[in-house]
C-alpha cells in the first residue's frame, strides 16, 4: 500500500527454476514495486511470496546472497573507479576480485574498469551494474531495464552471456525489459496492469507444461 493506493494486487504467478521470465507492463504497473518485494525493501500487506524456496516473511539477508539485482537507476560513489566498485562488491560477498568473473565480464562488456565512475556515460554505468549484479555468481538474476544505454552490439554480447549462463549454470533470469534471449530457450512473458495481472493468475510450468489462465 502507499497511503490508501495499492500497489500490487491480486498477483500470482511462479517462475521456475532456470527460466527466462519476462515482466512486463507500461509506467506504475507495479513491476518495481514487485521486485522490491523479491529484494525484501517492501513487504506485501497481505498474500505469501517465496524466493527460491524461501518464504519471505521477515528479514533475510541471506537469501540475498543469493540473488543479483540490477536496478533502473544505478548510484555509485564518483569518485570510485569502476575496479574499486567491484573491489567493493566482491569484499560485501567474502571474495576477492580476482576469483570473480568480473572482468572477463568488462572485457565482453567492452567496459574500462580504470576509469572514475563520474566519467561513466549511462551505458559505461549501467555495464558496471551488470557486471555488479553477476559478480557473485547468483542463482536468480532480476534485471530493471538492462539494455537502456547499450548500444546493439552491447546489447548482443549481454544477451549471449546471459544465455550462456542460463543454460550452464541454470540462472533464474527476471527481466523487467524482456526481449528474445538468443539462445534455445523461451523468454516466458507475464503482463502487468495497474497493479494486476494481465491474467489474474499466471502459473508458468517447465519443459512441456503450459500455462494456467
Amino acid at each position: 500500500m502507499y497511503g490508501t493506493k495499492r500497489g500490487v494486487t491480486d498477483l500470482n504467478m511462479e517462475v521456475k527454476q532456470g527460466e527466462v521470465f519476462g515482466f512486463i507492463g507500461p509506467n506504475g504497473a507495479g513491476k518495481s514495486t514487485t521486485i522490491r518485494m523479491i529484494m525484501q525493501l517492501l513487504y506485501p500487506n497481505s498474500g505469501k511470496l517465496k524466493v527460491l524456496g524461501t518464504e519471505l516473511d521477515r528479514e533475510k539477508p541471506e537469501l540475498r546472497r543469493r540473488i543479483g539485482y540490477l536496478p533502473s537507476e544505478i548510484v555509485f560513489y564518483p569518485q570510485m573507479s569502476g575496479k574499486q566498485a567491484l573491489e567493493l562488491t566482491a569484499r560485501a560477498h567474502g571474495l576477492k576480485l580476482a576469483n570473480t568473473p568480473a572482468m572477463e565480464y568488462a572485457e565482453r562488456l567492452q567496459w574500462d574498469p580504470e576509469q572514475r565512475v563520474k566519467s561513466y556515460s549511462l551505458g559505461n554505468r549501467k555495464k558496471l551494474g551488470i557486471i555488479l549484479s553477476l559478480l557473485h555468481r547468483p542463482e536468480l538474476l532480476i534485471l530493471d531495464e538492462p539494455t537502456s544505454g547499450l548500444d546493439p552490439l552491447v546489447q548482443r554480447e549481454l544477451f549471449s552471456l546471459l544465455s550462456e549462463l542460463n543454460a550452464q549454470v541454470g540462472m533464474t533470469i527476471f527481466f523487467l525489459d524482456p526481449r528474445p534471449v538468443r539462445s534455445g530457450k523461451t523468454l516466458r512473458p507475464c503482463g502487468l496492469y495497474q497493479g494486476r495481472a494481465a491474467s489474474p493468475r499466471i502459473r508458468f510450468g517447465g519443459a512441456g507444461q503450459g500455462s494456467e489462465p
